[in-house]
């Protein structure tokens, strides 16, 4: 399996975007970069495989204290379509958990949208448990 790489630099980051606008189609091109590297300076990591030189698979996580535990929260979590069933997901996870424990983390956690049954199938195999539902209040709903 090829490493986990960080993207810490513009070209890095740019090279994730077709994987990440696979999953966030609102995302913009012209303002992608300057978006991650905000959130990059509050926290943000975002974690990638390559394949013959192209991004096949990103994670985007932060860390997160909370009166409850202290967490890797998965915020972004892709592969290519013609790069699925090879393992990249599980391996991000796998990263990200062997991460946590390295910093003695108390879990991982992740949000994953109720038509996903294959990831969460891959979540459930990796040890990942349902917790609760989570709520979103858009507030420029114009409903």
């Amino acid at each position: 399996m090829p490493p986990v790489l960080l993207a810490t630099d513009a070209p890095q980051i740019l090279a994730c975007w077709p994987v990440l606008h696979l999953l966030r189609p609102q995302l913009q091109h012209h303002t992608f970069l300057a978006q991650i590297q905000r959130m990059q300076q509050s926290g943000y990591h975002l974690a990638y495989i390559e394949s013959d030189g192209v991004v096949v698979a990103t994670m985007g996580f932060r860390y997160l204290e909370q009166l409850n535990a202290s967490t890797l929260y998965i915020d972004d979590l892709a592969t290519l379509p013609a790069a699925q069933n090879n393992g990249y997901a599980s391996h991000l996870l796998d990263y990200a958990t062997e991460l946590a424990r390295t910093l003695r983390l108390e879990g991982v956690a992740l949000a994953s949208g109720f038509s996903q049954a294959v990831a969460q199938r891959l979540y459930l195999r990796k040890g990942f448990r349902p917790l609760a539902f989570h709520y979103y209040h858009p507030l420029n709903d114009l409903q």
